[in-house]
């Protein structure tokens, strides 16, 4: 096993699993009880009975027979194998309960299979899709959260009481299960309505997660780059349609970008600016990230992938670019920087960008799991991460602290209202991946509109849902399984939550 293209495989594919995005997509859908038998619906129905017998050689011949060469060349088989261990150990059993058709299809041609996990019990979508001409390969394979069919959702009521003691009973199951690790908080308002902490910081030393663990936040770091931007935007400092070089020397910036590379685009995920990771997880040094400027060698004079606006691509680096954008009107660290205008202003006093190769009080180790002989061992993943986070995430903070930033942030204590409200509006081109603000990941509809990020790195995941019109939030960080599953049911059950339990808005409501 290659452990760091491992790395990079995964949070690409993990990033869609446990993506803040959710649901597959939106819109109005038709579910069927059975699969269709179209090509692209043989395909599914393989690689479901596939998946659930876990069986290795069979998995194995899966990957090398029915994959086109396309897909498979994304990355080596074995990592393909590796991926879908992993995928069948953190879910399980994988019960198909419907078909689903979308009145305006993402990907035409494609089957959605809406199903229910046994081991995360958790509802996911397995989307397919294949090649146009026998042996009608797999061209496609996204894995992520679905709404469940309408036939089999509890619409019943429930009160706050009642929230809190369906989900401590169900994070408790998964603990059983060891399909949970992390905290999880739910708020109405201001008030923590359910607080919860679970599984091991160390599962060496047997020291126990609670509300203060500080996990890693992987991208979920991205928002408060955002707010930095925000806040100087709202000072007069910059605008987001500034061109970056009117600020950042060309010794900084990637080649021919001088022209038409805005701050907007990298906010938006839209400036083609790629992605430092992949080079980072090959890099055996990692020690020496440390600072902004030692990330200039991933992105100095590199090429753009595209024309800045023409495309959305989630780009790290394009964070990273921020990161130096502040620092140059700041002129100081970007640590500090956050430190001073967005934590100790929302008294986030445990969040910090924290050393990952020296010991810290209070941190979770983040694990994932490696197969050996087809048997999950939990790793440390201190050998997958760079020594410090980001202005592109892996900063360290608690869902206690995250709960005080989302406070601060509706108040509108921490940047302009009408700044936010530009932010909290959709910025990316259609895409089927994610829509997006500036800073933010934008979901839900017009009357139930969320924002916030998600993060998801080998041992480091999480989400922050602002679910704005019904003044809640929603904060789960996790050290290992289970993250998506804990977010999906605290989403479930605000739905049900009676309209006599919710709060009144009273926070600045962009």
């Amino acid at each position: 096993m290659h452990l760091s293209r491992l790395a990079v495989f995964a949070l690409a594919l993990l990033l869609i699993v446990d993506s803040a995005q959710a649901q597959v997509v939106g819109g109005a859908f038709v579910d069927r009880p059975e699969l269709p038998e179209s090509p692209a619906g043989v395909r599914t129905r393989e690689f479901l009975e596939l998946i659930n017998t876990g069986d290795e050689a069979a998995l194995r011949r899966f990957v090398d027979q029915a994959l086109a060469p396309a897909f498979k060349g994304k990355s080596p088989a074995g990592e393909f194998l590796d991926f879908l261990q992993m995928v069948q150990h953190a879910h399980g059993w994988f019960e198909f309960k419907a078909s689903r058709s979308y009145e305006k299809s993402p990907q035409p041609g494609a089957v959605v299979a809406i199903t229910r996990t046994a081991r995360s019990d958790r509802w996911l979508g397995v989307v397919i899709g294949v090649e146009p001409v026998e042996p009608h390969r797999i061209t496609s394979l996204v894995i992520n959260d679905a709404r469940p069919p309408e036939n089999l959702v509890d619409s019943s009521s429930l009160t706050r009481a009642q929230l809190a003691t369906e989900m401590e009973s169900y994070l408790s199951r998964l603990v059983k299960k060891d399909a949970f690790s992390g905290s999880v908080l739910i708020s109405i308002g201001e008030e923590i309505v359910y607080a919860g902490a679970f599984g091991e910081a160390d599962r060496e030393k047997h020291i126990p997660n609670t509300l203060d663990t500080r996990f890693g936040l992987s991208s979920m770091g991205k928002m408060f780059t955002a707010i930095a931007i925000g806040q100087l935007a709202g000072a007069g400092r910059l605008a987001f349609d500034d061109k970056l070089s009117k600020y950042l020397d060309k010794d900084w910036l990637p080649a021919n970008s001088s022209t038409n590379l805005t701050i907007r685009h990298l906010l938006s995920h839209m400036g083609g600016t790629g992605d430092f990771l992949g080079p980072l997880t090959n890099d055996k040094n990692r020690a020496k990230y440390l600072n902004v400027s030692d990330y200039k060698e991933f992105i100095a004079g590199q090429p753009l992938a595209f024309v800045p606006g023409t495309r959305f691509q989630y780009s790290n680096s394009g964070f990273i670019l921020l990161g130096a954008l502040i620092e140059k009107l700041t002129g100081k660290r970007y640590e500090d920087h956050v430190r001073t205008t967005i934590w100790e202003p929302a008294g986030m006093t445990g969040t910090a960008c924290l050393r990952r190769d020296r010991p810290v009080q209070a941190r979770a180790i983040g694990y994932y799991q490696e197969f050996e002989d087809s048997t999950a061992q939990w790793k440390s993943n201190a050998s997958l991460v760079a020594a410090k986070g980001s202005p592109a995430g892996g900063c360290d903070s608690s869902v206690s602290d995250l709960h005080r930033f989302a406070v601060a942030l509706r108040a509108g204590k921490l940047v302009k209202p009408e700044i936010l409200a530009e932010m909290w509006k959709e910025q990316s081109l259609p895409n089927p991946v994610m829509r997006y603000g500036l800073g933010f990941i934008l979901g839900g509809n017009d009357s139930d509109r969320v924002v916030g990020h998600g993060g998801s790195f080998p041992g480091a995941y999480g989400e922050f849902d602002i679910l704005l019109d019904r003044n809640a939030t929603v904060i789960v960080l996790s050290n290992g399984h289970g993250a998506g599953s804990a977010h999906s049911k605290a989403r479930e059950l605000l739905a049900r939550l009676g309209r006599s339990e919710e709060s009144p808005i009273k926070a600045s409501n962009p």
